[in-house]
C-alpha cells in the first residue's frame, strides 16, 4: 500500500514537471516575443540596412529597380526624437553599380554631416562652390539639421510631440505581438543558446494600433483621418509581405530581419515592392558630435532673409484678374 502511494505521488511529480516544461519551454514564438521585447528597448544598435523599391517597368512585363538605399553603422533610439546616426550611407537609382552614391554621415540632436566618398560629379561641384575648397574625402560639411530637412521638404522627419510622450508610445507599442512564427528551424550557438531561424507572420491590427499611437506623439495631436488611412495602408502592406528574421534567447534578441510587400496605385494594383534588410550587429550607441573641423554650410541653404516691409509708397501692387491670384518664386542657385 505504501509503495502504491509514493509511486503514484511520483507520478504526480513527474506530470507537474513535465506540464512546467511543456508551459515554459522555449518555443520559436515565445523566443521570438521575448527577442522583439529586448530589442525595442535597446538604447541603440550597430546595424547594416539595405532597403530598395522596384516599379513596374513600362512595357508591363516585369519589374525594374527604381531606388536603392544602404546604412551601415551606429543608430541611437535613445532620444527618440532625436535619433543619433554615425556611419556611411548609400543611394542608387540604376542597376549600374558606377551610379552608386556613398558618403560618410555623421547625425544628431542639431547637425547633419557628410563626407563626400564617391559622389555625383554636380553635387560635387555643389559643395566646392558653397565651400570655397575642394571636397578631398577627409573634409566634413554640417548642416542644421531642422533648417536642413524643412528645406528639402522632409519636415516630417522633424517632430512636433515631446521625447518623453514617444518614449511612453514606444514602450506600450507591445512589440512582442507584432509578429508570430510560420515556420522554423533551430540551432545552437557556442554558448548553448537557441537561435531560430523563422519564416513570420505579421499581424496588421496590433501594428496598425501602434502606428497610429506613435504617429500621434509625433505629431503631437489627436489622429486625423488621413492618419488613420497611412496607418491602415502601412499595416495592411507589410501583413501583405514575405517576412523572415533570425532571433535568439540573448544577446539584442533579434539578430536579423527581413521582408518584401508589395506596393499598390490608387486603383489597388500592384505596381511594385518594398524589399528591406536589417542585420544587427550589436547594441552601441552614439557619443560622437559634428565631427572636428567640419565646415557648416547652413547659410548656403537657407532661403534670403525677407528685407522686411517697404513703405506703402514704395510698394508695387501687382495685377490680380478676378477669378485668381497667381505668387510665383525663382532660385537663383541649386541646392545639394
Amino acid at each position: 500500500m505504501r509503495r502504491g502511494f509514493f509511486f503514484f505521488l511520483l507520478l504526480l511529480v513527474l506530470a507537474g514537471g513535465g506540464a512546467a516544461w511543456y508551459l515554459t519551454r522555449p518555443t520559436p514564438d515565445r523566443v521570438l516575443a521575448d527577442a522583439l521585447t529586448r530589442f525595442s528597448k535597446l538604447p541603440g544598435a550597430n546595424v547594416r540596412v539595405n532597403l530598395f523599391w522596384d516599379r513596374l517597368s513600362p512595357s508591363g512585363q516585369g519589374y525594374v529597380l527604381d531606388t536603392w538605399m544602404t546604412y551601415g553603422g551606429l543608430v541611437d533610439v535613445r532620444d527618440p526624437s532625436r535619433i543619433a546616426l554615425r556611419g556611411a550611407a548609400g543611394y542608387g537609382k540604376t542597376q549600374n553599380p558606377d551610379d552608386f552614391q556613398t558618403a560618410n554621415v555623421a547625425v544628431n540632436a542639431k547637425a547633419i554631416s557628410v563626407q563626400l566618398m564617391d559622389t555625383d560629379p554636380s553635387l560635387v561641384s555643389w559643395f566646392e562652390s558653397a565651400a570655397g575648397t575642394s571636397t578631398t574625402k577627409d573634409t566634413w560639411f554640417s548642416f542644421d539639421r531642422e533648417i536642413l530637412l524643412k528645406e528639402k521638404n522632409l519636415s516630417a522627419f522633424l517632430p512636433m510631440g515631446r521625447a518623453e510622450d514617444l518614449r511612453v508610445a514606444w514602450n506600450d507599442a507591445q512589440f512582442s505581438t507584432w509578429a508570430s512564427v510560420r515556420s522554423s528551424k533551430e540551432r545552437m550557438t557556442a554558448n548553448g543558446a537557441r537561435v531560430f531561424d523563422a519564416e513570420l507572420i505579421l499581424h496588421q491590427n496590433t501594428i496598425e494600433t501602434a502606428l497610429i499611437s506613435l504617429q500621434s506623439a509625433w505629431m503631437a495631436k489627436d489622429p486625423s483621418p488621413a492618419m488613420l488611412d497611412w496607418a491602415h495602408r502601412a499595416a495592411q502592406g507589410v501583413q501583405s509581405g514575405e517576412w523572415h528574421a533570425t532571433y535568439s534567447e540573448d544577446g539584442t534578441g533579434i539578430h536579423s530581419i527581413g521582408g518584401k510587400w508589395p506596393t499598390l496605385d490608387d486603383e489597388g494594383r500592384v505596381n511594385g515592392h518594398v524589399t528591406i534588410q536589417i542585420d544587427v550587429l550589436g547594441a552601441a550607441t552614439v557619443q560622437d558630435a559634428v565631427p572636428d573641423g567640419a565646415i557648416d554650410l547652413t547659410t548656403a541653404i537657407r532661403p534670403a532673409m525677407s528685407p522686411g516691409f517697404s513703405p506703402s509708397s514704395n510698394r508695387v501692387i501687382p495685377e490680380q484678374s478676378s477669378s485668381s491670384t497667381t505668387l510665383e518664386s525663382s532660385s537663383t542657385s541649386s541646392q545639394p
